[in-house]
């Protein structure tokens, strides 16, 4: 087989891998559309026992969203997880492109610091979440 004949093999027992690929790639590079986004979201201390996260989730889909919560995760100082809260929003499922408000009440603990918000799925794993340039990562108030 000469070196022509190789590379037309190659190239036609690999153009369907690059063809995926090239689509992955570019539906990344052009901001492929989140699942939902967090709109909203406002961290109050309501008392000297107790603070709350409350927001909006947004469903970025033309299809139902459901079978999801909201993760809180809690870190203190030096990063390690204090606590780990998950919710249900008020309307479930979220229909196409439509929206439904949250709250999660948390009670203080010792050293808590800061935390993160997390969109995931049944099985725990997280969704893309679109939160308006940002970040998921808060301060507990004090």
């Amino acid at each position: 087989m000469d070196t022509q004949e190789f590379k037309k093999r190659v190239l036609r027992d690999n153009v369907f891998p690059f063809l995926i690929l090239f689509f992955l790639l570019t539906s990344i590079a052009a901001g492929e559309d989140y699942i939902a986004q967090l709109k909203n979201v406002v961290v109050l201390k309501v008392s000297d026992e107790q603070f709350q996260i409350k927001g909006e989730i947004v469903n970025n889909t033309d299809k139902e969203l459901k079978r999801f919560s909201i993760k809180c995760i809690i870190y203190n100082p030096s990063g390690e997880v204090v606590e780990e809260d998950q919710i249900l929003p008020f309307v479930i499922p979220i229909p196409p492109r439509g929206s439904s408000p949250f709250l999660l009440p948390i009670r203080y603990k010792p050293n808590m610091e800061k935390f993160t918000l997390q969109v995931i799925n049944l099985v725990g794993k997280e969704l893309s979440v679109h939160t308006g340039g940002k970040p998921l990562e808060y301060k507990v108030p004090r």
